[in-house]
């Protein structure tokens, strides 16, 4: 099956694996290393088939958690592969599958044909109430710190005059 696949990583030697590996599997692929990029490529009226992306690309930039639920937002039935250390496996795995950061050619193009196989239904019934779970605590966290802003700025105007 050939695939539209984006790659976004911060890590240039994973994106060069990753761009050759999946390219010569037939994919259509596009690499990527900052997230805001990637975004607004994405943001096109092309559908993509499945996001690889990292985790942490450094400051005031987006997570790879953060690429991950947008794109979803986005693309419903996207794919989601995240190559990521232990310590983001268990939020990542709530919205896609995971591969270890530094994960070879081989073994990413494992996970990609196993995630694009037909037929492969992830999403059990658990796994859809931990990914709402997960996505409406982000939202109430959002939700919060904007109610925050609301009454720090209600103080502020207050004291102003």
């Amino acid at each position: 099956m050939c695939a539209k696949i984006v790659v976004l990583n911060k890590e240039p030697a994973f994106l060069h694996t990753a761009l050759n590996a999946l390219t010569e599997a037939g994919h259509y692929v596009s690499s990527f290393s900052d997230p805001m990029v990637a975004l607004d490529a994405m943001a096109g009226p092309l559908a993509v088939d499945l996001l690889v992306v990292g985790g942490a690309f450094g400051a005031k930039k987006p997570h790879g958690l953060s690429v991950a639920l947008v794109t979803r937002s986005w693309f419903p039935r996207i794919k989601i592969l995240f190559t990521v250390g232990a310590d983001l496996a268990g939020p990542a795995s709530d919205l896609g599958e995971v591969i270890p950061a530094g994960a070879g050619a081989r073994e990413l193009l494992a996970a990609v044909h196993t995630m694009l196989s037909p037929g492969k239904q992830r999403a059990r019934t658990g796994q859809v109430l931990r990914r709402k779970s997960f996505v409406n605590k982000l939202r109430e966290r959002a939700r919060h710190d904007h109610q925050l802003q609301l009454a720090e700025d209600r103080r502020c105007h207050r004291g102003c005059h």
